[in-house]
């Protein structure tokens, strides 16, 4: 979930090319080409300083177990209206916990709000889009999708669903052993039979 390492490099410049490495929270090291500079955005090379977060985040959480949820008879009675009484230990789940350290490590403060059940998921995200929404985030479960990220931005995905669709089989069509050849063209399959014979033959 959390990569401590990234590459920096220079793009559409006379400074193309790699000139050092982006550690977490914002700490660079620089390679040892001196001439080298970074580049930011911009075309400056006064690198960004990180701001701090002021204030307090209120931050939209839906019900969705087992990555973010409460207490079920506090859930039961959410009919409709967003909640802000509930206080934030009450809250659980996967996103949760990583929503709490990485308060702690970036250092901020927070109030969860219960997002109503039922309501819309779409209507979740436009409202933390809205620029005078009293809301800054949200947590949870929340699929990516085109539309959503017309509204809001996202973070790097931390969960792969692996959903899969059935759908019923043709009538009349029996089980098929060679199904699997379908998968890739003939070409395909005859290049890897001729690499299969010249690795065969090269190791003989």
């Amino acid at each position: 979930i959390w990569q401590s390492d990234y590459t920096i490099t220079n793009f559409g410049t006379s400074a193309e090319g790699v000139v050092g490495t982006w550690t977490e929270f914002g700490r660079y090291i620089v390679s040892n080409s001196k001439e080298t500079q970074i580049i930011w955005s911009g075309k400056t090379t006064i690198s960004p300083e990180r701001k701090s977060i002021s204030g307090l985040l209120r931050v939209l959480v839906p019900i969705s177990a087992p990555f973010s949820f409460i207490n079920s008879t506090i859930s039961a009675n959410n009919t409709g209206k967003i909640l802000d009484n509930i206080p934030n230990e009450n809250f659980q789940g996967v996103a949760v916990e990583l929503f709490r350290n990485v308060s702690k490590r970036v250092g901020f403060s927070y109030k969860f709000v219960l997002w109503p059940v039922g309501r819309p998921w779409n209507e979740m995200v436009r409202v933390v889009g809205d620029e005078n929404s009293p809301y800054d985030t949200a947590v949870s479960s929340i699929t990516v999708t085109a539309k959503r990220s017309s509204h809001a931005s996202f973070t790097r995905s931390i969960y792969l669903s692996g959903l899969l669709i059935m759908v019923p089989r043709p009538s009349g069509r029996g089980m098929d052993f060679w199904v699997f050849f379908e998968g890739l063209e003939w070409k395909i399959w005859l290049l890897l039979f001729l690499t299969f014979l010249f690795v065969g033959f090269i190791f003989m």
